[in-house]
């Protein structure tokens, strides 16, 4: 190896650990500000009680529809139980094909 490719290779390094250890600098220097930054209580801070906002007192009754509360309603019960075991298998992961077969039957 020549004598001029080993010091270039030498300067190489010494700017490598330089640039190294400025980044060492910098992250600790980072830290210390933080530690700083979280140490100190903000200016003149004042807690202050929330805020609560009171409901209006002159809601109207909402009407209740006598169509809206009921469930489902199948004309028969195979029906209803196709829904509830193309539900079950669904939620156990079944095959899409089978799914899809059920649904046709429903239909």
């Amino acid at each position: 190896m020549s004598t001029d490719s080993y010091s270039e290779m030498l300067e190489m390094q010494r700017q490598a650990m330089k640039r190294a250890q400025n980044i060492t600098n910098q992250g600790r220097q980072a830290v210390k500000n933080e530690k700083q930054f979280r140490q100190t209580p903000p200016v003149n801070y004042v807690p202050t009680e929330p805020k609560h906002t009171s409901l209006p007192l002159n809601i109207p009754k909402k009407e209740r529809d006598e169509n809206k509360g009921e469930m489902l309603s199948f004309p028969d019960t195979d029906r209803a139980m196709l829904l509830s075991i193309l539900l079950l298998l669904k939620n156990e992961g079944a095959d899409e094909l089978l799914l899809l077969a059920l649904l046709y039957i429903l239909a």
